[in-house]
């Protein structure tokens, strides 16, 4: 029975409700604090060097000012939502 309604839930569109559904940003909170951080106009560069200092622990973790703009333009798509 178990196996049928597994096979039930990916086939019948009827029971998509009940499908988990997956986080689409889970960097969510970083790029709301990158966010936050352009508004007080500081540069891109800036908060990509802030958030890698902050990152320490982590070695070989550098974050470039492309990932920055990448992450702000997402949340801002998602602002507009």
């Amino acid at each position: 029975e178990f196996r049928k309604a597994k096979e039930m839930m990916k086939t019948d569109k009827r029971l998509s409700y009940y499908k988990p559904k997956t986080d689409v940003t889970p960097n969510i909170r970083k790029y709301r604090n990158w966010y936050w951080e352009r508004l007080k106009e500081k540069t891109y560069q800036q908060i990509a060097d802030e958030y890698s200092d902050s990152m320490l622990p982590r070695k070989g973790y550098e974050t470039d000012y492309h990932e920055v703009i990448k992450g702000v333009k997402i949340y801002e798509k998602l602002l507009a939502l």
